[in-house]
């Protein structure tokens, strides 16, 4: 019973901690997005099971493993901006520089800032 509550706890996916940085989007300027003090709307944040957007951010909840890929977690997203809340379903993927996010039906990449 031991041995398979402890097996049962090492098969629990990471939280978001594992993602935990500043991102911007491939397709912007680095620099400014990386400048946490300038507007960028192609940048991100993820810290303490949170994404932060530009005018929005998601409370990341019930990560699941994804099978045979080790580097991606699926998220229960509860997310709030400009006076709206919605839940959606949210997929946090490492990449080789940074991270995939994919959420209804959009998916951008990330580099990570240095």
């Amino acid at each position: 019973m031991r041995l398979t509550l402890a097996l049962a706890l090492l098969a629990t996916p990471a939280f978001a901690e594992g993602y935990d940085g500043s991102y911007y989007w491939q397709g912007s300027d680095p620099v400014s997005g990386c400048d946490r003090t300038q507007y960028n709307d192609g940048s991100i944040q993820i810290s303490d099971n949170q994404i932060f957007f530009i005018e929005s951010s998601c409370k990341l909840a019930n990560p699941t493993a994804l099978r045979d890929m080790p580097e991606g977690t699926l998220f229960d997203a509860v997310c709030s901006g400009e006076g709206e809340v919605w839940a959606e379903r949210m997929m946090i993927y490492s990449t080789y520089d940074g991270l995939a996010v994919l959420s209804r039906g959009a998916a951008r990449t990330y580099s990570r800032c240095e």
